[in-house]
């Protein structure tokens, strides 16, 4: 049967892994020893400066530079996986990272979430208002409100859950990116629900979601500290919000917008904060950094990182937009590159092609030559090595 076929695929990829895993395991446990030894070091001078410890920085990480904050406090990740049509032909591969992630999170029992995010309902309102009816009361529900229905998140794993759940979870997202991966025609013999459709990229509106949903996984989990990563490969659409619109005969009916030369005005705590709109240099600003440092100001002890997926060309492209700039020699010879931006505390680009599946296998085809062999060999090493390095630094944030 296709679906014992495909369970044993993923087994074979988690017993491929876990020397990965294990490896992160160990360095995880040797920075925490570090910073424990640090720590201790530094009270017997009779001097303790947390402020100095807390902006202790990393300076070697060839992906994630992280602050570490040797509090004790208990931490926990949130992740968000672009699930859009552009991702289609990388989503198997980016998967598979983040198995081996949250396999690392239940070894060291860090608890997780991780969420599939795309297009969802796009309810555009008119089938369930009268045209030229538009109440005081419909206007107060809807007008200038953000359109939280454009957004789909699917649920697809969490630390919560039994093993056994855990497990089934695990597989049904496996075969959900399969399916994508293989051009759906397994989709008749595989576990498949409609959720893992893809769409469009509400990057935007998501990040307006992440307040309520870390609040939630910390009530669950006790986290303190959580670290949020966003998993993407494309640039977010404008914010959608409701607003009174007009039809070409001039009848007014609610339905969706987006702010493209104006910015939008959130309301939140008593304050205002301006979304999007045009920048100074005259260019439309999605506004993706205004909303994640609006998710700043709702949130405390949340770490934020932009995961980018991207080749030479479109990394750069999104680190200018971020209000970064590309390494690009260090991108070239890493396949990856991390820095801070205006938008992101923290964004790290990498080339899919260093993105790799961690397999142990040399592929190379019979009667191959002993250079052909060699070629192979070094290929699969610099593409474990890549994959190890990232999923590494991840693992780091929580040391």
């Amino acid at each position: 049967m296709v679906q014992d076929e495909v369970k044993a695929e993923l087994n074979k990829f988690l017993n491929q892994t876990k020397g990965d895993v294990n490896h992160m395991v160990q360095q995880f446990e040797m920075k925490k020893s570090a910073d424990a030894y640090a720590r201790a070091a530094q009270h017997k001078t009779g001097i303790l400066n947390t402020n100095m410890l807390h902006n202790y920085k990393i300076s070697d990480d060839l992906f994630l530079r992280q602050t570490i904050t040797p509090d004790g406090k208990c931490h926990g990740m949130v992740m968000f996986l672009d699930w859009s049509g552009s991702m289609a032909d990388i989503c198997f591969s980016t998967v598979k990272q983040i198995i081996v992630l949250t396999q690392f999170c239940r070894k060291v029992q860090i608890p997780f979430d991780v969420y599939l995010f795309t297009t969802g309902n796009r309810d555009q309102m008119a089938d369930n208002l009268n045209y030229g009816d538009i109440t005081d009361e419909i206007l107060n529900k809807y007008d200038r409100q953000i359109a939280h229905n454009v957004v789909g998140l699917t649920h697809v794993l969490t630390s919560s859950a039994k093993k056994s759940q855990i497990e089934t979870d695990m597989f049904n997202l496996w075969c959900g990116a399969y399916i994508i991966h293989s051009g759906s025609r397994f989709s008749h013999a595989l576990p498949c629900s409609s959720q893992f459709c893809m769409g469009g990229t509400p990057l935007n509106n998501a990040l307006l979601l992440v307040p309520q949903i870390i609040k939630e996984f910390r009530a669950k989990t006790g986290a303190q500290k959580v670290s949020f990563v966003c998993i993407t490969d494309g640039e977010s659409a404008p914010v959608s919000y409701y607003a009174v619109r007009k039809k070409y005969d001039g009848t007014e009916y609610i339905g969706l917008c987006q702010p493209y030369w104006e910015k939008l005005m959130i309301k939140s705590d008593a304050n205002v904060y301006p979304i999007g709109g045009e920048n100074d240099n005259g260019f439309i600003d999605r506004g993706t950094g205004d909303c994640v440092r609006w998710v700043q100001s709702q949130v405390e002890d949340v770490y934020i990182s932009n995961i980018f997926l991207g080749t030479l060309s479109k990394s750069a492209n999104h680190l200018s937009m971020s209000g970064g700039k590309l390494d690009v020699k260090k991108f070239k010879k890493d396949g990856c590159f991390a820095t801070q931006t205006s938008s992101w505390p923290l964004v790290g680009v990498i080339n899919p092609t260093s993105f790799g599946d961690g397999q142990s296998e040399i592929k190379v085809d019979d009667g191959a030559t002993k250079a052909q062999i060699k070629s192979a060999l070094g290929k699969m090493l610099k593409s474990k090595q890549s994959s190890r390095v990232i999923l590494t630094q991840l693992a780091n944030q929580f040391s």
